[in-house]
């Protein structure tokens, strides 16, 4: 998302179906340190073949969590073969997502 980052872009250009400036916005939202702070289940659900989001990505905010003071559960799971959107690559035969 180096596109983001390039202020020669205008906030008008599209990238991905959205706007540079609705991936702007997105990238200001201070997303760690509410789930790091909070007193809630958390569940972190990840597709190994997601294309948007790379694994390592997953596996550092595992990490930032593991390190924070958080004292509400959490648990991170990977789902084999699965997309950005926790969908099958290949499809299983079975009719489902495993998630549920």
């Amino acid at each position: 998302m180096a596109a983001a980052r390039d202020p020669r872009l205008a906030d008008g250009t599209l990238l991905e179906g959205r706007s540079l400036r609705y991936w702007r916005d997105l990238r200001a939202w201070p997303v760690l340190q509410p789930l790091q702070a909070g007193n809630v289940p958390l569940l972190q659900v990840w597709g190994e073949e997601d294309a948007a989001v790379p694994p390592e990505a997953y596996r550092r905010f595992a990490q930032r969590l593991r390190q924070s003071p958080r004292e509400a559960p959490w648990c991170s799971h990977r789902r084999a073969g699965a997309d950005h959107g926790l969908q099958p690559t290949a499809p299983s035969g079975d009719g489902g997502d495993g998630v549920q």
